[in-house]
């Protein structure tokens, strides 16, 4: 039997790439939606890339600003941050996946705008047969929180 104290400590690692942390930080801190990342991508072929570029590349591409150019090579300031984040989170059975890795679901793939990052809980391979997800805000409302649960069970239920 482990002593009370090292019972507490003990934690689960896992260790997120610098991928994973570059597209966290751009959705997150960077405000980088769906579109604006594949437009980004597409550029820059890397979230790396993104970070990597000259400064006013960002800004000249369309629907940008220097402002957000400025928010996002910033957000990249925020790695140690996330990475504690993603490791809390992982202690509480919460995983992420980004468009990035080669798991990430191809159905969500096929999307116009798939999302460039996943948070999940469970085993993300059933995404691979038929399959339904409730996708939600950043800041979802009591209300919204409670209407997804709702609708979680019923489907579940079913």
């Amino acid at each position: 039997m482990y002593p009370v104290n090292e019972a507490l400590s003990w934690r689960i690692t896992i260790s997120y790439s610098e991928l994973d942390v570059a597209v966290v930080a751009l959705r997150e801190y960077g405000g980088v939606g769906a579109r604006t990342f594949q437009q980004l991508i597409q550029h820059f072929a890397t979230p790396q890339g993104i970070f990597d570029s000259e400064p006013g590349e960002i800004a000249a591409l369309p629907r940008m600003s220097p402002e957000k150019e400025e928010q996002i090579r910033a957000s990249i300031h925020n790695a140690e941050l996330i990475r504690d984040r993603l490791g809390d989170y992982a202690n509480r059975g919460i995983r992420v996946t980004t468009i990035c890795d080669p798991f990430f679901p191809e159905s969500l793939l096929e999307q116009p705008d798939p999302p460039p990052l996943l948070y999940y809980r469970g085993n993300l391979d059933v995404c691979r047969d038929n399959c339904v997800a409730i996708v939600g805000s950043h800041e979802a409302s009591a209300e919204g929180i409670a209407e997804s649960v709702r609708l979680g069970a019923a489907i579940g239920a079913t």
